[in-house]
């Protein structure tokens, strides 16, 4: 596109899964990082995923990326294994809370997504509430979007109705009220 230079670009972020390691993973965000510095990028570079866990290659890239951010697919809080890829799944609630407050201690933007309509309201109250002090950016929430048919049935019965929705949003916003994170 002939951009010379990416100065005015607040942030980057990269949302994949595809790499086959960590490591890999890895080389690819520092390359990204040095070609973005090469055209005076000055903004926040993050990365959407699960692949990212091990806390010493979190400590030791966070020093190489300035303003790096993690932002971790949780996305359903719950019998993950029936809906995602085995490694992604393999995630645990409790490993995610702590690479995330781990993350927040080190000081590395850090949030989750999640995907709102797979899950009852009490599922999502109670894992808002679980995450809430473990993270230092709002979290992101998609809603739960079908494709085909089939995947309609992957939707809890709860979000068939308008009124989960507005419910869902005053639970997650209640859960961050006392705290200095806010939705957008």
């Amino acid at each position: 596109n002939k951009i010379k230079s990416m100065i005015d670009i607040e942030n980057v972020t990269l949302c994949t899964g595809c790499f086959d390691s960590e490591d890999d993973l890895i080389k690819h965000l520092l390359l990204v990082n040095e070609a973005f510095r090469e055209m005076s990028f000055k903004g926040s570079l993050n990365y959407i995923g699960s692949q990212l866990r091990d806390y010493d290659k979190i400590k030791d890239i966070s020093e190489k990326i300035d303003n790096f951010g993690l932002y971790l697919t949780i996305e359903k809080f719950t019998t993950r294994d029936k809906f995602m890829r085995p490694e992604k799944a393999s995630l645990s609630m409790e490993q995610a809370k702590e690479l995330l407050a781990y993350c927040s201690s080190i000081g590395v933007t850090n949030t989750f997504l999640y995907i709102l309509g797979l899950e009852d309201l009490d599922t999502v109250q109670k894992y808002f509430e679980y995450f809430k002090n473990s993270v230092n950016k709002f979290p992101i929430v998609q809603v739960f979007q079908d494709y085909t048919p089939y995947q309609e049935k992957y939707r809890c019965e709860e979000a068939k109705d308008v009124e989960y929705y507005l419910r869902a949003k005053e639970i997650i916003n209640n859960a961050f009220e006392n705290s200095n994170l806010n939705p957008k």
